[in-house]
This record gives C-alpha cells, sequence and structure tokens, in this order.
C-alpha cells in the first residue's frame, strides 16, 4: 500500500505551464526544459490518479520505493540521469534525499514529462507502433491498441513487458486469456491491458505539440 508523508500538499496538480496565459512556461525554471512539455494536462492528471489514487505528490511505495504523484521507480529516475546506479539523487535532479522531491511537484512534473519524453522516443523506435489500431479483445471488453495506451502502459511496466503481452495476445487471435499466463504474469499483464485499455482515448500530446 502506497504511504503518504505529512503534512500533504494543500490543492490540486500544479497546472501545466502550456495552460498559462499566451502558453508561456511560466513555471519552468529553464528553458531547455520546453521539449518536454507538450503533454496533456488531462493525460498527466489521469495518470497520477491510476498511480496514486490520491494520495499526489507525497505518495511514497513501501516495496519498489517508487516516488511522488506517478511513482517513479528509482530505474525510471536513474534512466533520466536523476539518481545514480547506486540510488543516489544525481547533481541535475538538484537534491539529495527522497523527502525533498516528494515535496517539490515541480521537480515531479519536470520528471515525469522527462521520463515520458524518454518513453516516447523509445516507443516510436520500437516495433509496437506497429500495432496502432488493432483490437485487442480484453478481460473487460474490446479496446484499440493507441500510442496513448502503449505510453502509459510502459510507464506502468515497462517496455518488455507490454511487448511480451502483445506477444502472447498476438499469437492467440488477439484475445486476452489469462488462463494461459502465470500468477505472476497475470499481475502484470492485467495492470499493463488495464493501461492499454483506460488510457487508449486520452490524448497524451497536444495537437500542435508545442
Amino acid at each position: 500500500m502506497l504511504q503518504p508523508i505529512h503534512p500533504r500538499p494543500k490543492g490540486p496538480f500544479t497546472p501545466d505551464p502550456a495552460d498559462t496565459a499566451a502558453g508561456e512556461l511560466t513555471i519552468v525554471p529553464d528553458r531547455r526544459f520546453r521539449p518536454y512539455w507538450p503533454i496533456t494536462t488531462v493525460f498527466r492528471e489521469a495518470l497520477g490518479n491510476e498511480e496514486t489514487r490520491g494520495l499526489g505528490y507525497v505518495a511514497r511505495h513501501p516495496t519498489s520505493d517508487a516516488l511522488g504523484a506517478y511513482q517513479l521507480t528509482p530505474v525510471a529516475l536513474r534512466d533520466i540521469g536523476w539518481k545514480d546506479g547506486n540510488g543516489a539523487w544525481t547533481e541535475k535532479s538538484g537534491f539529495t534525499d527522497d523527502n525533498s522531491f516528494l515535496f517539490s511537484p515541480l521537480a515531479q512534473e519536470t520528471a515525469l514529462k522527462e521520463f515520458l519524453a524518454l518513453n516516447w522516443r523509445r516507443l516510436q523506435d520500437s516495433d509496437l507502433t506497429q500495432h496502432v489500431g488493432q483490437i485487442l479483445h480484453g478481460q473487460k471488453g474490446d479496446f484499440v491498441l493507441t500510442q496513448n495506451g502503449f505510453v502509459a502502459a510502459i510507464h506502468r511496466s515497462g517496455e518488455p513487458a507490454v511487448e511480451a503481452y502483445l506477444k502472447d495476445v498476438l499469437g492467440h487471435g488477439w484475445v486476452s486469456d489469462k488462463s494461459r499466463w502465470s500468477e505472476k504474469q497475470q499481475q502484470i499483464y492485467l495492470l499493463l491491458e488495464t493501461r492499454l485499455r483506460k488510457f487508449a482515448d486520452i490524448p497524451y500530446l497536444r495537437l500542435d505539440e508545442h
């Protein structure tokens, strides 16, 4: 179970900078981060709600050490250069401890956008995009595979797990059947499938891509 750190920050999620007057990125301290801010507000908030179920920025996972509103794992933070191989915060992150990160909404928003941008590039370079538009017969009904869903699923389970899941359903006529899976696979695949389904129609990037 996720654990909050008290006191919790008040108010809703930090407004997306692209929604401010004239589209100015007023809360981004460094213009070099501009390429990472084309993500829609609705996608970001849906992702946060799925990850923390209301705990928001102060959430900490007791077993995976995932942090914050978007439950960024040590691996995710390492991938974007915010933590090193030993789990220590890097100079790039600007932090020396987890609690400081938990109480910095802007840092979490920036880290999320860096990580999603990285996963977006990985997605474009992978074979997953060939399945966009495919109808998948899932546990809770049919849905269409989209790039939006892939981004959300990769955030939750990682690209290798998404590829393994799709390979399984592809080999069985795009039918998801948990009776074929081990108990561990069921836990991973059902969470992954939920992400693919729930985020299928939630736009990830703005139409103008900023």
